[in-house]
């Protein structure tokens, strides 16, 4: 079963399920998948892909206007 986590590197967010697709703390994306081979996230605490070794993270927090707006 994959996990979903939040793409920010200083979130720790995330979730078991696809209800949504932004975090709600920081609005960064949920991932569920490498970026660079597409293996499934199987834990929450994972920091890199078990297949491939790339970080299932974005290096830097995105600026707030490139961010999912809550209302």
């Amino acid at each position: 079963m994959a996990i979903f986590v939040c793409e920010n590197p200083e979130c720790g967010n995330f979730r078991r399920d696809a209800k949504q697709a932004y975090c709600e703390r920081c609005g960064h994306k949920f991932i569920s998948k490498c970026r660079k081979c597409g293996a499934a996230i199987t834990s929450s605490i994972q920091r890199q892909c078990w297949a491939c070794g790339a970080p299932y993270k974005l290096s830097a927090p995105l600026p707030p206007e490139l961010l999912q707006r809550h209302s």
